[in-house]
């Protein structure tokens, strides 16, 4: 048995019938020229969950070396944006000699956002058969957007002079990734 990346002295001794030997000793040297094997996991798909980000633990390679152990690393940054990255891993065995494979890692953002519409107005005529109104904002939530991450896009009905009797008002919400809720109500206008 030779040791991995050592040389060793090997003796040889030659005697004939008579009792004369000789003797040489030659080096044995077992070298590692072969990187270690590495295989990545398969790619990831993680949902966003707030500041446009998801916090993903990346599976670790499997790995092995023919002549040792084996040390493995990767690229990760562990807080993932919303989009695609390539997370790259690297094998290093006990020579120095380094295998590396590579998977994706995409953050999605396939929830809609939530909104919740302000609760049915009435408000008093105050003539010509109508009355001014200004419509409250909408509560809305995104999983994706909260703790500073995508803005929403959240459509209000204007201010306006609404007529005597029951109006529509609808409100919507749009997240980053095109997804949209929606809910109405009502301002009545009333003489009373």
């Amino acid at each position: 048995y030779f040791a991995p990346r050592q040389t060793t002295g090997v003796l040889w001794t030659a005697s004939d019938e008579v009792g004369n030997s000789a003797s040489e000793t030659h080096l044995v040297t077992v070298q590692d020229t072969i990187p270690p094997d590495i295989t990545c996991q398969p790619d990831v798909v993680a949902e966003c969950t707030g500041g446009g980000t998801a916090d993903v633990a990346v599976a670790a390679p499997t790995a092995s070396d023919i002549c040792g152990s084996v040390a493995l690393s990767n690229d990760s940054p562990g807080t993932f944006a919303l989009g695609q990255r390539e997370v790259t891993h690297t094998a290093t065995d006990d020579g120095g000699l380094q295998s590396q494979c590579a998977h994706s890692v995409a953050v999605v953002d396939t929830r809609p956002p939530e909104i919740t519409c302000p609760a049915p107005a009435f408000v008093e005529c105050t003539g010509n058969h109508s009355a001014p109104f200004t419509p409250s904002a909408p509560a809305v939530f995104d999983m994706c957007a909260q703790n500073g991450g995508p803005a929403l896009t959240v459509v209000t009905p204007v201010a306006a002079i609404f007529p005597l009797g029951t109006s529509g008002l609808d409100y919507s919400v749009t997240d980053i990734s095109n997804l949209q809720a929606l809910c109405a109500t009502a301002v009545t206008v009333q003489d009373t």
